[in-house]
């Protein structure tokens, strides 16, 4: 007797998937993205793959926004009119902090820290926040621990269960060069010898 198995690209997608859509859209959102960029230019201290943060001066042309769908928004908005970002620090993709000031006070201010696959709940956000990012970007720290006593695990058969675990946060620059003493970061494929003058960005001039 010969049993057989469909592997996980042969089976039938459901009548509700379209990839092809799905491929459309995405393009398009990446399309929107560099449009953005081209627009910030230098002033892009940060983007992901539907979000970019960037410095404006009051005179600036700002992005426009909306409601609708394809619109840009702003995130701030839930802290009160007027907030802004009064300080950003980014460790690698999708591992950044920042400190927001609550509608425009500067006197009064909250931090948010975002980290790719770290729950920041109470225990965590006590080792990983704003001035852990911060002085691990400057002063290139190593991996800090991260003591996880009840971390819930999907295992197989549908069980789930809680277990103690340690996880390491660190700054991931893997895929870009950081130039000395500047915020900037260029691509590995840049000729260190284009930059002998030790240019500095925008944001290190100020």
């Amino acid at each position: 007797m010969i049993n057989t198995k469909n592997i996980a690209e042969a089976v039938r997608p459901g009548l509700k998937t379209n990839v092809v859509l799905a491929a459309f859209v995405t393009t398009h959102a990446r399309l929107k993205l560099y449009e953005c960029l081209e627009k910030t230019d230098k002033r892009a201290i940060y983007w992901d793959t539907d979000s970019i943060v960037a410095s404006f001066k009051p005179n600036d042309e700002r992005l426009p926004l909306g409601d609708h769908l394809g619109d840009l928004t702003d995130e701030l908005e839930v802290y009160g009119k007027n907030s802004f970002i009064k300080s950003f620090v980014g460790a690698g993709p999708k591992n950044y902090a920042m400190e927001i000031c609550i509608g425009g006070d500067p006197t009064k201010t909250t931090t948010v820290c975002k980290v790719r696959g770290f729950t920041l709940n109470y225990r965590a956000s006590k080792v990983v926040n704003f001035e852990t990012v911060r002085r691990a970007v400057l002063q290139d720290l190593g991996p800090i621990p991260v003591h996880i006593p009840n971390k819930i695990v999907r295992k197989t058969n549908w069980r789930i269960v809680s277990r103690s675990e340690f996880e390491k946060y660190r700054v991931v620059y893997t895929k870009r060069r950081r130039l000395d003493n500047c915020c900037m970061t260029l691509s590995l494929s840049v000729q260190k010898m284009l930059f002998s003058q030790s240019p500095r960005c925008i944001f290190c001039s100020l």
